[in-house]
């Protein structure tokens, strides 16, 4: 079989010949390299090797020229040329996204920048192993983007490069997750996330009702979960606590899929202490809020009282690498005077002047507290579709814990090898080097104020929808967000998450469904996860979330009314030509076309 880019042509003779010496010039220029003469009519050229022999080779003037226009005639055909059937369906795709609603928390437009990265000539290149220490050459450039890479992914997170690292090669964050627990664990070893349908994710572990085992994580690994409180929904702190010293997980995970509530990276750092694990967290959702931080801690004060109690009583948990150093990072909090804070830090931690955590910038930030941070890279962040990691590197600082990291100081954090090592060539190839560049694209947007105010509007946005469910008495887990996803419980009006997802596709909004924390299980899920990244990257603000409530409403009605008429079994035979359906997507559409698409033209 030939290759695509083949052409026949009729063979070229290399004919052995003994080279022919010329008195004077004639043999100055026969030491050229590449010699040329005529014999009868026709192009003859001439290679030397081997002092006196060469190679006569007679040319054909077309033969290059075709051979060049047979390339070019595979490989420089645009799309519409080449495969009109996948043109069709991608434009397709590009119009229903343009004209509808989009609210999948983990979905967002991309600038058209990160997309002419992921469709460039960067996807030839081979480039297994890490910048420097490449499997093949030619890498110089590609080790110049990865590396770029890398420091724009630290410095979005404000993160000194002497105390952490990042590899940024995963091709998903669930690709990500699986290597920590693959450089730093053997197999059976523990882990211990928040259960899947509470809010966590798959990647974490994760069995179902009857035991069969989802997720590589609890195939190769033994997972056990800690929950939410069934009355209330939020994550219930004491029993993760008894859970885990319990359980003892080498591994202790914080962040979920669809959990809409703040975490406290505080307790799960002394729970992590306490038993003995290393304290990883999968910023995946969040990963945009943290960056952009503005996740706004509320009660610190309190809280800090708890742990400045529990230090001064214990010294389990000091402040070092749990606070943030004023004169390294040159931090300031909101609502905290710089001395006070200082004086604190000093009574418990020595003459160096540390800050808490939770009164730094605006937000959580899980680095603070946390050995491992993994997450996505798409979702809030804008960028390609693809994982990171981030890992403590250098010296451990004195007792950081009860039972973990004793010592004087001179231990090292060893996570930086192991994980980079999992990620190859432990469980992947080569990188994507299309999709490196893009990301390096992104992460220098991310570094912009204008993506800081992306993100408040993210939130508002978030707040706004929420409010507008809330008016009208419909239940929300937790009862509100801080974030920028609504978990929506429809429950309460008999309808399944299924069945109301159907129906809004139909009308050209998406979102998705999920399992409701005290479900029966995953099959049937009684909620919708609704983000508002995307939409707010279109231009939304909250009067236009308060317009985007009122056609859920609108669909929630249109999936009860069905449900009444055609049963639930049935459910499905009630929405071809249905004129309720039809109407509510003309509102849509005309509603989403107001609003420009980044990425690609109208």
């Amino acid at each position: 079989m030939n290759h695509p880019g083949y052409v026949p042509h009729s063979s070229i003779q290399l004919q052995l010949m003994e080279s022919r010496h010329k008195a004077g010039n004639d043999v100055e220029e026969r030491e050229s390299n590449d010699e040329e003469e005529e014999e009868g009519g026709r192009e003859v050229k001439l290679f030397r090797f081997m002092g006196p022999m060469c190679l006569k080779r007679k040319r054909d003037p077309q033969t290059l020229e075709s051979r060049r226009n047979a390339v070019r005639s595979w490989g420089n055909q645009p799309l519409r040329t080449a495969d009109p059937d996948i043109f069709s369906i991608m434009e397709n795709e590009k119009i229903r996204q343009f004209k509808g609603i989009e609210l999948i928390a983990s979905e967002n437009f991309v600038s058209r920048a990160v997309l002419e990265a992921l469709g460039s000539h960067l996807t030839n290149k081979y480039s297994e192993g890490m910048p420097g220490a490449r499997y093949y050459g030619g890498n110089q450039y590609i080790d110049e983007i990865e590396t770029l890479c890398c420091n724009r992914a630290l410095a979005a997170f404000g993160l000194d490069s002497d105390k952490w690292g990042v590899n940024v090669q995963p091709y998903s964050c669930t690709t990500a997750n699986f290597a920590v627990f693959t450089g730093l664990l053997l197999p059976g070893e523990r882990i211990m996330g928040l259960d899947t349908p509470c809010g966590g994710n798959t990647s974490h572990g994760y069995y179902t009702p009857n035991g069969r085992k989802v997720s590589g994580a609890s195939i190769f690994f033994e997972s056990f979960p800690y929950k939410v409180n069934p009355q209330s929904g939020y994550i219930d702190y004491d029993k993760l606590e008894e859970r885990a010293l319990d359980f003892r997980p080498k591994i202790l995970i914080c962040g979920g899929s669809f959990y809409p509530r703040e975490w406290d990276y505080v307790r799960l750092r002394q729970v992590a202490d306490k038993c003995g694990a290393v304290l990883m967290c999968d910023m995946a959702q969040i990963s945009g809020l943290v960056a952009a931080k503005s996740i706004k801690f509320r009660g610190w004060r309190s809280h800090w009282r708890k742990v400045k109690s529990e230090i001064v009583a214990g010294g389990a948990l000091q402040l070092i690498e749990i606070a943030v150093d004023i004169e390294t990072n040159g931090r300031e909090p909101l609502d905290c005077p710089r001395e006070s804070c200082q004086g604190v830090s000093r009574s418990l931690v020595g003459e160096r002047s540390y800050i808490p955590c939770l009164t730094a910038w605006e937000c959580v930030n899980p680095f603070y507290c946390c050995d491992i941070v993994t997450s996505t890279t798409h979702k809030s962040l804008r960028g390609p579709r693809g994982g990171i990691v981030f890992y403590r590197k250098g010296s451990k600082p004195k007792k950081i814990g009860i039972l973990l990291n004793q010592g004087d100081g001179s231990d090292r954090y060893d996570f930086e090898d192991k994980i980079n090592s999992a990620i190859f060539p432990a469980l992947q190839g080569g990188p994507y080097n299309n999709h490196i560049a893009a990301l390096a694209i992104a992460l220098k947007q991310v570094a912009t104020p204008e993506y800081k105010a992306y993100m408040q509007q993210v939130k508002k946005n978030a707040q706004a929808l929420a409010s507008a469910l809330l008016r009208r008495h419909f239940r929300l887990v937790t009862g509100g967000t801080d974030n920028h996803l609504v978990l929506w419980d429809l429950r309460t009006l008999g309808l399944t998450g299924k069945n109301y997802e159907k129906v809004c596709e139909l009308c050209h909004i998406t979102l998705n469904k999920i399992a409701i924390f005290d479900d029966s299980g995953t099959i049937t899920p009684g909620g919708v996860r609704i983000g508002t990244a995307a939409m707010t990257t279109r231009g939304c603000v909250e009067a236009d979330f308060e317009s985007i409530a009122e056609f859920l409403i609108i669909a929630a009605q249109i999936t009860s009314k069905v449900q009444r008429e055609h049963g639930k079994l049935a459910f499905l035979n009630g929405l071809p030509n249905n004129r309720d359906i039809v109407e509510l997507r003309t509102r849509v559409e005309n509603f989403a076309t107001q609003f420009a698409m980044p990425g690609f033209d109208e």
